[in-house]
């Protein structure tokens, strides 16, 4: 049976150290202390004396510059800003009584993704188009595959506001338009003449109004959909009088161009 040797005689071939004096001990940290010591504060010495002034000075005077480059943009009566000397200057100036808002901006309001750019509109006139935006168009009222194409599809982009061209009365507002899915029909008297406007295709659970409302022009009726027989998120805008459809581009045109 073997035996596992214990602590004690495996350290027994080991030569054993003799116990150093006391105050031998002593004197040598004594001695290791001293010697840190020194070489800390010479290192403190050394670090001080290897920081330039000139770079204290430049850390103040960039400090004291971006504080009063803040101070001067708080002011309310700044409405430019600084380009190289040669860039050809911006006049950023406005009237007090004139305020701007940007094609992007109203674009991005109404959910719009694609657009060329702004509309003159006047928010109060009678007609207004069914977006705030020019946005694209993917078929133009006219024949079409062989047979009439009555309205004009508008491709802002899937969730796009709709807003309703003319004030009047709602006939028909319903998530179940057949081929024309979800649809809403209004009712309008423009320049004296009984005019109808159809918005086709809406997103599902999107309609703004019922049947029955009366609405104002610029009223959001719903948003851009793919329902009924549609082969991409539009909206197909028809425009109809008693004598038949119209072009509802050109009528949007003409009404909105005084």
């Amino acid at each position: 049976m073997s035996t596992v040797p214990s602590h004690d005689a495996a350290d027994s071939d080991l030569p054993r150290q003799q116990p150093s004096p006391a105050g031998s001990r002593t004197r040598s940290i004594g001695k290791k202390l001293i010697a840190v010591g020194t070489l800390a504060l010479a290192s403190s010495f050394t670090v001080g004396m290897t920081i330039p002034a000139a770079t204290i000075e430049a850390s103040g005077a960039d400090t004291t510059a971006r504080f009063s480059s803040t101070q001067s943009l708080a002011s309310d009566d700044i409405q430019a800003f600084v380009v190289p000397e040669d860039t050809a200057a911006v006049d950023l100036r406005r009237e007090n009584d004139y305020s701007v808002t940007s094609a992007p901006q109203l674009a991005a309001a109404a959910g719009i993704r694609y657009f060329y750019g702004s509309l003159q509109i006047d928010p109060d006139a009678v007609v207004q188009w069914p977006f705030p935006v020019s946005v694209p168009t993917s078929s133009s009222f006219g024949p079409r595959w062989g047979r009439m194409h009555e309205g004009a599809d508008f491709t802002p982009g899937e969730g796009a506001q709709i807003r309703a061209v003319a004030g009047g009365t709602v006939r028909i507002a319903t998530e179940n338009g057949g081929a024309f899915g979800v649809t809403v029909y209004i009712e309008s008297i423009v320049d004296g003449q009984t005019v109808f406007s159809r918005y086709a295709h809406m997103l599902n659970g999107s309609l703004g109004v019922r049947e029955g409302d009366i609405v104002s022009a610029g009223t959001v009726v719903g948003r851009v959909g793919n329902t009924g027989r549609s082969f991409g998120a539009h909206l197909h805008l028809e425009v109809s009088t008693g004598d038949g459809t119209l072009d509802p581009v050109s009528w949007l045109q003409e009404k909105t161009s005084g």
